[in-house]
């Protein structure tokens, strides 16, 4: 005989208990205190303190200025007499020559026996042992004898046994016998840039100044033949005595 299945119990609408601690349905959550107050105040506290410091080495730093600068200004080996030069009279200058030779904007030709000055539009050239100093005047024509213009030649001799007056005598000796030159001005002294010596001059195509110098220190002398025309008054002879102003033996 089978048992009869008890009918189920209907549930219970009764809540269940909560065994929590009860709050107030009003009340707010509770959260825990936190220390930013307290970190924001000592960050504080650092920056016034950096602040402070850097005002006092600041202080402590110009403090220090005043005191070298002071030192400096009552110092005696800090007087104006050792620092400032003293002015002193032109002519006391050892290193100042009274006379400068050299002319702005011109070439320098130097070799071992002498040295020369001359226009940069004045051409320079050798032949052999000679140099010579040209520039064609407006009228001179290529291929023809020369007639206007700057010409200067320059050329080192030896004495070999003679003085510079009996070289002369015999150049003009010569001169004479060859019959292709005439005596314009007889021999004469002659006086350049503190160098003795003697010139003269001929005529037959074209007139050439001879001038003959004798180096103070070596038994040597230059001959310089100067044949300049200036036909149009260019100037040349001023030019000429303004490049003989420059000649100097070599020292």
């Amino acid at each position: 005989m089978k048992q009869k299945t008890p009918p189920p119990q209907p549930k219970s609408k009764t809540k269940p208990i909560d065994l929590k601690t009860p709050q107030p349905e009003d009340s707010p959550p509770t959260t825990l205190p936190t220390n930013k107050p307290k970190t924001g105040l000592i960050i504080t506290l650092i920056v016034l303190l950096l602040a402070a410091l850097g005002i006092v080495g600041y202080l402590a730093y110009k403090n220090y200025q005043l005191k070298i600068s002071s030192t400096l200004s009552t110092s005696p080996t800090q007087t104006p007499t050792s620092t400032q030069p003293t002015l002193k009279p032109a002519t006391s200058s050892p290193t100042t020559p009274e006379t400068d030779t050299t002319i702005p904007n011109w070439e320098t030709y130097t070799e071992p026996n002498f040295s020369i000055q001359y226009p940069s539009d004045v051409e320079l050239s050798f032949q052999e042992d000679t140099i010579y100093l040209s520039k064609w005047g407006p009228t001179q024509k290529p291929e023809t004898e020369f007639y206007d213009g700057i010409s200067l030649s320059f050329t080192i001799k030896q004495l070999s046994n003679q003085t510079l007056e009996q070289y002369t005598d015999t150049q003009i000796q010569q001169e004479k016998d060859m019959g292709f030159m005439e005596i314009f001005e007889e021999k004469q002294p002659y006086q350049m840039n503190d160098y003795s010596g003697f010139t003269y001059t001929t005529t037959g195509l074209g007139t050439h100044q001879y001038i003959l110098l004798q180096n103070p220190n070596l038994d040597q002398f230059v001959e310089i033949t100067n044949s300049t025309s200036d036909p149009t008054n260019q100037g040349f002879d001023s030019i000429v005595d303004q490049i003989l102003s420059t000649f100097a033996f070599a020292q």
